[in-house]
């Protein structure tokens, strides 16, 4: 009964997202929105969690390829160690323009999801994700402004040290921090809100 009422939550949840996917230009407030409601989830949330949010948010699961042999080994692993929690949320948003969202892989053990179908899902969210470094400095610009005019509460001097040091390393892809990994014990695949999309109706089938 549960797989089923989670099931028509997802056709809704598919419904609206299909109806409001025009674009729009990502402002300051947005990012305010998205980090505010992330810091009252994750109180102990560092600057560099609030960076690979943004990370996320820009350039998806690029990283992780496309070959779905590979995915689905990293997945399948992943999910052999995790439990199984119907307490967290399925679906997390991490982007004002609602690109990409965060799946909790225990909510999804906890479901019964299909991992061939997620697997589906994130090597076509990879495949078209863009590497667009001068959209995610504009948004890192935006944090770090909040911050700045203290509309979001983050150490003002720890934010300016690490922004010059992923500058200076051309802003990699980075771990969660430590505080917020051991907190948290973060488990997740990003994928393509529109991907995900596609295979939500029949992924807990």
């Amino acid at each position: 009964m549960k797989r089923y009422s989670l099931l028509g939550i997802l056709l809704i949840f598919c419904f609206f997202n299909a109806c409001s996917q025009k674009h729009h230009k990502v402002t300051a407030s947005d990012w305010k929105k998205i980090v505010l409601e992330h810091k009252a989830s994750y109180p102990e949330m560092q600057i560099q969690d609030v960076y690979k949010l943004v990370y996320q948010s820009i350039f998806g699961p690029g990283h992780m390829g496309t070959d779905e042999s590979q995915i689905a080994k990293w997945l399948n692993d992943e999910l052999n160690t995790v439990s199984a929690d119907s307490t967290v949320d399925l679906i997390e948003d991490i982007s004002p323009t609602g690109t990409y969202i965060r799946i909790n892989l225990r909510r999804f053990k906890y479901e019964g999801g299909k991992p061939e179908l997620l697997c589906k899902a994130i090597a076509e969210s990879a495949a078209k994700a863009e590497n667009d470094t001068d959209a995610f400095i504009a948004n890192w610009q935006m944090i770090v402004e909040l911050i700045e005019s203290q509309e979001v509460f983050f150490d003002q001097e720890q934010t300016t040290e690490f922004t010059e040091s992923i500058a200076r390393a051309g802003y990699p892809i980075i771990h969660h921090s430590e505080i917020y990994s051991r907190k948290y014990a973060p488990s997740y695949r990003l994928v393509a809100r529109k991907c995900w999309d596609k295979v939500a109706p029949e992924i807990f089938h």
